[in-house]
């Protein structure tokens, strides 16, 4: 088909497209950012780098910036990839000619609230998550079409899944997915190959990601911020609390800590326990710090395994399951008294992922079922690959979170999303068959 034919026969569609595009432009333009972007941005513009936040993302944003200064360009890169998405949906995997309301569904994805709440901001777990929806729908498209892909476009996709990988931490427990799908599509499903294939390559990518984050920090910073002892004093005051004892090591001590103290600052968030000016605690800095800290947290977890369990179980479900994406944003931007939290508190409350849960788990029935069927494979694996990223960040967020808030879910909440349209087609012809 021909680009100008493709317009021609599109252009309705083409056009409603541009609905939820000029309202993101209008809206989020140049592009929202939070303290934890600010400081990437800051990280860029001194051309130095630290492993707090990620290194790559601030180096390519740094090159971006001499283009044009502030978080415009990277503001459009997402909404390339978003947009991109989108499109792919629309006009290859759901044409209106065989299902026009998956296709106007996959138009408007980005204005279901769960995606469009916080897409606007520049945020590592927005290039992570736009990143793989594209390379996942691309992937979608080649199994539906039992294709393999091309060496000059499998360039594009390893740097691409380097890059959305690279930017956030726990991406590279959901990459063994996507390498084994991409094995998949090359070897048309043979899995035992695709297994054996998929184990190295991406072995190599985490290191080479590992490799490329350390040397940005070494050559242009002061080497590894050690984030992980944010998460060992979080953990810590959290079992303080359930044991009524301070557990944290008396030299992190900001003056006399007092349970009391721990728990007027103990949220879903680490910042008030740490950085804050009357937080109780202070940063570990020195290599003795970060030695004694560890054999704590050990030692405390060791001990008290069901204290840890029932920390982090209570954020992970309070904070990431039971909790509405967007309200605390909406919330700061027009006050704890504002319309929405007077009047559409139920509402924002069914935006909670534990209202999804049990589709999403019924989404691993569905897949299951039409793996078993010739014919509807195309659908199957997709719809198995994408609940199968999502619900493995869910379940990794419960050791490897720093805190919980709704955004470190924005994936299992957009991947979701992207799985639905493969879901209704399965389910409506399963049923037909039955």
């Amino acid at each position: 088909m021909s680009f100008f034919k493709f317009l021609e026969e599109n252009k309705v569609s083409l056009r409603l497209a541009l609905v939820p595009l000029s309202l993101y432009i209008l809206i989020f333009s140049p592009g929202l950012l939070s303290p934890d972007s600010e400081n990437i941005y800051r990280n860029a513009v001194a051309h130095m780098y630290a492993d707090h936040h990620p290194p790559l993302m601030a180096y390519l944003w740094h090159y971006l910036d001499l283009a044009i200064k502030g978080p415009r360009l990277m503001f459009y890169m997402n909404l390339l990839l978003l947009w991109g998405t989108s499109f792919t949906m629309a006009f290859s995997l759901f044409p209106k000619k065989k299902n026009k309301y998956l296709h106007y569904f996959s138009l408007l994805l980005p204005l279901i609230p769960h995606v469009a709440v916080y897409a606007g901001f520049i945020w590592k777990d927005l290039i992570f998550t736009f990143g793989y929806g594209l390379l996942s729908v691309f992937f979608a498209l080649k199994t539906k079409e039992n294709e393999t892909i091309t060496p000059r476009v499998s360039i594009l996709i390893l740097a691409l899944a380097f890059y959305a990988t690279s930017v956030k931490f726990q991406a590279q427990f959901i990459l063994p997915f996507l390498v084994l799908w991409y094995m998949c599509v090359q070897t048309r499903f043979q899995w035992m190959k695709s297994i054996v294939l998929a184990i190295p390559t991406t072995a190599a990518l985490i290191c080479s990601i590992h490799f490329v984050n350390g040397q940005l920090v070494t050559s242009n910073g002061k080497g590894s911020s050690n984030s992980w002892k944010y998460v060992k004093i979080y953990d810590l005051s959290g079992m303080s609390i359930r044991k009524n004892e301070v557990l944290v090591p008396r030299r992190f001590h900001n003056g006399d800590v007092t349970i009391q103290n721990i728990k007027q600052h103990y949220t879903f968030e680490w910042e008030p326990l740490i950085v804050e000016s009357d937080s109780p605690f202070r940063r570990p800095e020195s290599p003795k710090d970060l030695e004694v800290l560890l054999e704590t947290w050990k030692d405390m977890v060791a001990k008290h395994p069901v204290l840890y369990l029932r920390h982090r179980f209570s954020i992970w479900s309070k904070g990431l399951l039971f909790t509405a994406p967007g309200q605390k944003w909406l919330d700061a931007k027009l006050g704890e008294d504002n319309f929405i939290s007077q009047y559409i508190t139920p509402l924002r409350g069914i935006m909670a992922f534990i209202f999804l849960l049990p589709f999403q788990l019924y989404y691993f029935v569905l897949g299951f079922r039409g793996a078993k069927k010739a014919g509807l494979r195309g659908q199957a694996y997709p719809l198995l690959f994408m609940a199968s990223m999502g619900t493995a960040l869910l379940m990794i967020l419960f050791i490897f979170s720093l805190a919980a808030v709704p955004r470190y879910i924005y994936f299992t909440n957009f991947m979701f999303m992207l799985s639905f349209p493969f879901a209704v087609t399965l389910f409506l012809k399963l049923r037909k068959r039955a």
